[in-house]
């Protein structure tokens, strides 16, 4: 039987200045603390609220020792570049969408621009768009063709930045986010593609604690990362070492907080429209060009400086879909790569071994035992799982549905 979890209070706590005191505000029981040290996220713990001081210091050291201590950005060069930031939407939440423009607008990088792209053009958008456009960075743009993928390729196409950021419609960017990306970029002259971590904004609904159970780039602690695909093989090597699938995409970084080198974005072929939201493959398309970048040859590089802040998921239905969503779009990617380039199938006929071992650790250790306990819903597990295996066949379907839609866009000549 589930337990339905109780709000968590989500604090952010600079590690060089004195700790704040984890109230509960009479409703937190819990809270979960995103540890900074000089603005850097350096690692997350999960406290119980009223914990003492001492305790408190304890606890935040064990976690943190041993962790890289990266120094704040810096200056970039005396022409820093332009950083075009593309932000796909459907418009059904425009107040998320005004604020995360907002905060976009206050970011302390000297040149950059902001792509809002409406993915279901309605003239009922009208007063939206000339609220958007009245900020002189903003440029609204159409994509009639329906899909995320579709849209975020229209806005690399207006896209005039050196660098290309893809975020989403439901992000808070702290004002040195743009600048972490850029001194992320020119201090590897190297990386093709820098991403960070996603924090979540806030933990008030069971939707969105277990959107934050289900996994992706959620460490404990969060260190500098470079990927890079070792020549001839179907494996990444990290910096630190470390030899990963190059199909273990969950370990490159989240959708809302990915930034390319412009040129390399559009060498790649950008995103593929058969995969993403709005379309039968659901999703999909994030890792599929990460993975692409680096069967390229790129580098990638995870940065802790370069977070944001992400509003999860709030309502169960829709948590319910997401879920069935992600396992979908996982191997509907996969599907995808090997029909986009043969060579993937021997690389997946490689991976498969491992994959079955690594579903198993992941659907038959703490998520089952989060399952068995109660923590985390057995529904959304199973509906991941039933995603996973509707994936190969949602994206033929998905290709057939892109073009029919491409079709009826297209003028007849």
């Amino acid at each position: 039987m589930n337990t339905t979890p109780g709000p968590v209070r989500v604090l952010l706590v600079e590690l060089t200045a004195p700790l704040p005191p984890v109230d509960s505000l009479d409703r937190y029981d819990s809270a979960l603390l995103l540890l900074f040290r000089r603005g850097v996220p350096v690692g997350r713990l999960t406290v119980p609220c009223g914990i003492e001081a001492d305790e408190l210091r304890t606890r935040i050291d064990e976690v943190t020792a041993g962790v890289e201590v990266l120094p704040p950005p810096g200056p970039v060069a005396a022409d820093p570049p332009l950083i075009s930031v593309v932000i796909p939407s459907v418009f059904e939440r425009p107040d998320l969408l005004l604020a995360t423009v907002e905060s976009m607008l206050k970011q302390d990088h000297p040149r950059f621009e902001v792509v809002v792209v409406d993915n279901r053009p309605s003239p009922a958008h009208r007063d939206l768009i000339a609220q958007l456009e009245s900020f002189p960075q903003v440029t609204v743009v159409e994509q009639p063709l329906r899909g995320k993928s579709a849209a975020c390729n229209r806005g690399i196409a207006a896209a005039r930045g050196d660098i290309v950021t893809m975020t989403d419609d439901d992000v808070e960017a702290a004002p040195g986010w743009l600048s972490a990306i850029a001194y992320a970029f020119a201090a590897d002259p190297g990386a093709a593609c820098v991403t960070g971590p996603l924090l979540p904004r806030e933990l008030e609904t069971p939707a969105q604690l277990w959107f934050e159970r289900a996994g992706g780039v959620a460490a404990p602690v969060y260190r500098r990362v470079a990927f890079r695909r070792r020549p001839g093989t179907f494996l990444v090597t990290t910096s630190g070492g470390d030899v990963r699938s190059l199909y273990q995409s969950g370990h490159f970084g989240d959708g809302p907080n990915m930034s390319f080198r412009a040129d390399v974005l559009r060498a790649i072929g950008g995103f593929d429209t058969v995969l993403g939201t709005g379309t039968p493959a659901l999703a999909g398309e994030d890792p599929d060009i990460l993975v692409r970048l680096l069967f390229a040859g790129h580098t990638l590089v995870f940065d802790p400086r370069v977070y944001i802040l992400h509003t999860h998921v709030g309502e169960y239905d829709e948590l319910r879909g997401r879920m069935f969503g992600y396992g979908c779009g996982y191997t509907a990617m996969l599907t995808g790569l090997a029909f986009g380039d043969p060579r993937h199938v021997l690389g997946l006929a490689a991976f498969g071994l491992r994959a079955v071992g690594l579903l198993l650790r992941k659907f038959g250790g703490a998520r089952r035992e989060a399952v068995t306990t109660g923590e985390f819903p057995r529904e959304l597990s199973r509906l991941e799982l039933r995603g996973l295996i509707a994936g190969p066949w949602r994206y033929l379907r998905s290709r057939r549905t892109v073009r029919r839609w491409t079709r009826a866009l297209t003028p007849p000549a």
